[in-house]
């Protein structure tokens, strides 16, 4: 807070994703808060660094929805005050420098029928069965109206860059990275869907809803998806496109009949107009870029 959140020192130096190189150098802090968040009933599968000094994924195992949500919340919380106690602010900014790729907060989501995986199909092409098919559209046709329940913050659209492992249409495909929705689906077990677009700042119990949200419209409307991108998604200028600011994704949100026949029109205006009161704190603020930019050649 002194340095004015600039020139901070990451916990870890250098790009070191998937690397043994500095194998056990942030153990100290990022194993004991791993420890410490399993022993109190967050699983934490595993973590590793990724793409950019001091950042790091951590895997959290999967639960239902609810439960789930809940283990996100208690992991950020309680990482930051285990962290703080040596010293070391973590911060969930889905993008901290605009010289590396954003933070994201994927959600992997399958549906099941007792003991059946409901999105497996073992005839069907890629194995992905006709209701995973209708859920990953529905998930994809909402996705633009309801990007304010993925993406809550005015940094959170920092993020969609292209060719930063953030989508930036509504586009999925098999094993693809580069889409919006990425669908898994080599085992019936590990069948599911993997939305791309929260970033680590998501509210889960939102980002959740609005997964579930947008499968049960396409389930419900038996809707057909697009057909899957195999390739750079980043190319698919067809495809449509995501909101690019928080303030035009308020107003998706709020002229969303799908937002309210799911979630009431008392929630989406409330949510929608704490939203709209983030942008204009925005719109009052004099960035370092702006001063950086401007201070001498205006």
């Amino acid at each position: 807070r002194a340095k004015r959140f600039t020139d901070l020192e990451p916990l870890n130096p250098g790009l070191n994703c998937y690397s043994i190189h500095h194998a056990s150098i942030d153990e100290d802090v990022v194993g004991r808060i791993r420890r410490m968040m399993v022993e109190y009933g967050v699983p934490v599968e595993g973590y590793n660094r990724e793409h950019g000094e001091g950042m790091y994924e951590i895997n959290l195992r999967y639960a239902d929805a609810v439960t789930a949500a809940d283990y996100a919340l208690l992991y950020k919380s309680g990482a930051k005050e285990i962290a703080a106690q040596q010293g070391v602010v973590p911060t969930f900014m889905a993008k901290y420098d605009d010289r590396i790729d954003g933070c994201s907060g994927h959600l992997h989501q399958s549906l099941w029928a007792g003991d059946h995986n409901a999105f497996w199909d073992e005839s069907a092409p890629h194995h992905a069965s006709a209701l995973m098919r209708s859920y990953a559209a529905g998930v994809l046709t909402t996705m633009p109206e309801l990007m304010l329940m993925y993406a809550p913050n005015v940094n959170s659209y920092k993020r969609y860059v292209v060719g930063s492992w953030a989508p930036t249409t509504a586009t999925w495909g098999f094993e693809n990275r580069t889409t919006a929705v990425r669908a898994i689906a080599s085992t019936a077990d590990g069948c599911r869907l993997e939305t791309r677009v929260p970033g680590a700042d998501v509210n889960a119990y939102l980002g959740f809803a609005a997964t579930l949200a947008g499968g049960l419209h396409g389930i419900e409307r038996k809707l057909e998806p697009p057909a899957p991108i195999s390739g750079d998604a980043y190319r698919a200028t067809e495809a449509p496109g995501l909101p690019p600011s928080l303030a035009e994704a308020v107003e998706r949100f709020r002229s969303s009949a799908v937002a309210r026949e799911y979630f009431g029109s008392e929630f989406v205006e409330q949510y929608a107009r704490m939203r709209e009161w983030e942008v204009e704190q925005f719109r009052r603020a004099v960035t370092d870029w702006e001063r950086a930019r401007y201070f001498e050649q205006v």
